[in-house]
């Protein structure tokens, strides 16, 4: 029996280790795309000086360009409140109104957001139908942790005129 014992190789050990390798394989893969992940405030500081810089050297199109890929790759349910000056930049319509959701969606607490999301709404054209103004107003109101009071001061509330 002691022979057959020392010839079966110790399986704590070696679960140890796999266990060891695992976790360390894990850990890099973690690591490695912290490292390549690019945070808000490292997009925020790319496009502030990328944008400095194509403008002093007029070169327009290259800072739309710019600024169309910086808006797509935010462009998200939850935007972080550091892009605010690019949001308030841009020009009034439906993608400015997505990303005041986004901002919102980020900050529900902030009562400047509800009063420029109704600032946005004001600025439509009077073409604007009341089919739109209810989409609108309802995705509003789809926001998680969007304060009701603040929807009614501010005259965001679906109403049936």
């Amino acid at each position: 029996m002691d022979e057959v014992s020392k010839s079966i190789p110790h399986e704590d050990g070696l679960c140890l280790s796999h266990l060891f390798l695992a976790c360390s394989i894990v850990v890099s893969a973690g690591f490695a795309y912290w490292l390549y992940k690019d945070t808000d405030i490292e997009k925020f500081l790319y496009f502030t000086s990328e944008t400095k810089r194509l403008t002093f050297y007029e070169q327009y199109e290259e800072d739309l360009k710019l600024r169309n890929e910086i808006l797509n790759d935010i462009y998200d349910d939850e935007i972080d409140i550091i892009w605010l000056p690019f949001v308030q930049d841009l020009p009034d319509g439906y993608t400015k109104f997505e990303m005041y959701l986004g901002l919102l969606g980020g900050d529900p607490e902030r009562e400047e957001t509800y009063a420029e999301i109704a600032a946005v709404i004001d600025s439509f054209s009077e073409k604007f139908h009341t089919g739109d103004k209810i989409r609108y107003l309802t995705a509003l109101m789809a926001i998680k942790g969007v304060d009701n009071e603040l929807l009614e001061k501010y005259g965001l509330l679906i109403t049936s005129d």
